[in-house]
């Protein structure tokens, strides 16, 4: 366990659950989050809502991002640093502006599916204190990083980030889906390095009827793969300040 503090949010290890219970996780997880009222109204036209960067909004075709859409963000050509381009410090950067835009009543919680375990939660605290959400993170094998803060009106308590670990592609692809099914929820972020035209199908219709957004941080070559996402972003390092400065090498939309 690791102690509190007053500047970082407590943290509690969970002991390691098996798969049928990791799966009862989730789909506690989902339910609840099922329980606010959908992103986007039935009959009703599509949402945009800011990206929470001027710039990137120029640059889409809706000038912000379209609820219930999926936006894929390239990492670097260049091997070395592609892990380390910025398109996964946008998407969460993204993630997080649309969990507290006005346009999305309640508290949303942001999803990660992230099989590689890369993904470091004290880099999202400091937007997520500033949004003015959550005091604790609990942590499982599962189900990870719940970052919480007390509803003073109903006095339960609102998850703002969970963190799921999937034990093979399979349950990736499959957590993906799921989540993005979930009218609850904000924004979904993942990394699958290998999906087919027709699984990112699928999670586009399962977007466009739960109002969801999809992030997915994908490998450089998948710009040579058939998409259904909305916007295809290649992201990287900038020359002038090296790891300080990221920039945006290309958007389609």
């Amino acid at each position: 366990m690791i102690k509190h503090s007053s500047t970082h949010p407590p943290c509690t290890e969970l002991h390691q659950v098996g798969g049928h219970a990791q799966l009862r996780q989730l789909s506690r997880m989902v339910s609840e989050c099922s329980s606010l009222p959908k992103c986007t109204e039935e009959g009703a036209g599509p949402t945009v809502v800011s990206s929470g960067l001027p710039s990137l909004d120029r640059l889409l075709r809706y000038r912000g991002v379209r609820l219930g859409t999926l936006m894929e963000w390239l990492e670097s050509d260049d091997e070395s640093v592609a892990s380390a381009s910025g398109a996964t410090t946008l998407a969460l950067a993204v993630a997080v502006h649309l969990q507290t835009t006005n346009e999305l009543a309640g508290c949303r919680p942001v999803v990660l599916v992230d099989r590689g375990r890369s993904f470091y939660p004290p880099s999202v605290m400091p937007w997520l204190e500033q949004s003015t959400h959550a005091t604790s993170v609990k942590d499982s094998s599962s189900v990870r990083g719940r970052h919480s803060r007390g509803n003073v009106t109903t006095g339960r308590e609102e998850h703002s980030l969970y963190i799921v670990y999937p034990a093979n592609e399979a349950d990736e692809l499959w957590s993906i889906d799921q989540l993005l099914r979930c009218s609850g929820v904000a924004a979904v972020v993942g990394w699958p390095k290998n999906v087919s035209s027709t699984g990112m199908r699928r999670w586009q219709m399962a977007a466009k009827s739960s109002g969801t957004v999809g992030l997915l941080v994908r490998p450089s070559h998948a710009r040579r793969e058939p998409t259904w996402a909305e916007a295809r972003i290649q992201v990287e390092p900038s020359p002038a300040l090296q790891s300080r400065c990221q920039h945006v090498a290309s958007c389609k939309t």
